[in-house]
């Protein structure tokens, strides 16, 4: 079986969980590449033979020359090419990545893809979002960046920029797909969770009703009614910080018109319609 890792890196790998499996998480919405990268885990299955698959091999052949390439044109060195780094806490110790190249002008990890030109860019950066941002976490690193040899193009840095959420969501999947593993109980798939530069926009007003997207007919009034409520809503809430701004330390509870002041024992203030009495 051919795999483009050498047998010092697959044992450095062995019994982890990598960058393939972070795509799959985040992406499969179906759930297809989920469980068939859980019968890999779990070795139901042996992973795939990528002896005569040309993309494949042309991104292994490629790699270094690209690296080299983008060293020389940047003036900045690619250094640890091929290491293995396990993610450094105790509790993410099942994770591991492969590094194509670290760059410590930058404290910059660099994740290198030679993709056909059929493809669009956002989507390949999407598909990759997930193993770079590991990659990011197991190195340590600052920031992370695609190498992208697009169409055969000459290499172009994609800088990844996500939120904590992701990276939490990221952590949370990864941390249950290795449940199931250990469990041997197949996983379930969950929604993709879209980056922010693969979000789309929507400027209802410039398009007809007949093309706005399915929720847009639910969401029209419902901006018309938050329009309606804010300035009232606004007053309400400078009403009460001023209500609890003036309501001494040593008072616990106000009533007027009405109306209900309330301090708890741990100091919290609730203003409320209704007195005690009521």
């Amino acid at each position: 079986m051919m795999t483009t890792l050498t047998a010092e890196q697959l044992k450095l790998r062995e019994g982890l969980l990598g960058g393939t499996v972070a795509n799959v998480v985040m992406t499969d919405e179906e759930g297809d590449e989920l469980l068939e990268q859980w019968k890999i885990a779990c070795g139901i299955i042996e992973p795939p033979d990528f002896s005569n698959n040309w993309p494949v091999n042309r991104g292994a052949h490629m790699e270094t020359f690209a690296l080299d390439w983008h060293e020389r044109k940047t003036r900045k060195k690619i250094v640890e090419r091929g290491r293995v780094v396990r993610h450094p806490h105790s509790k993410y110790s099942f994770l591991g990545v492969t590094l194509d190249g670290y760059r410590p002008a930058d404290a910059a990890t660099v994740d290198y893809k030679d993709c056909g030109g059929f493809r669009k860019l956002s989507d390949i950066l999407y598909s990759y979002t997930a193993q770079a941002v590991l990659q990011r976490m197991c190195r340590q690193a600052t920031r992370c960046i695609i190498l992208l040899s697009h169409g055969g193009g000459e290499p172009v840095e994609y800088p990844i920029e996500v939120d904590e959420a992701y990276e939490q969501e990221l952590l949370a999947r990864m941390s249950a797909f290795f449940l199931c593993v250990t469990t041997m109980t197949p996983p379930t798939p969950l929604p993709p969770v879209v980056p922010p530069e693969k979000w789309r926009r929507y400027e209802l007003d410039r398009l007809t009703a007949e093309n706005w997207p399915n929720w847009a007919g639910a969401m029209r009034p419902e901006l018309k009614r938050w329009d309606e409520s804010k300035d009232a809503a606004d007053h309400h809430a400078a009403a009460g910080k001023t209500v609890r701004e003036l309501l001494p330390a040593d008072v616990g509870y106000v009533s007027c018109d009405g109306i209900s002041v309330t301090r708890n024992r741990a100091g919290a203030v609730t203003i409320k319609r209704g007195t005690r009495d009521e």
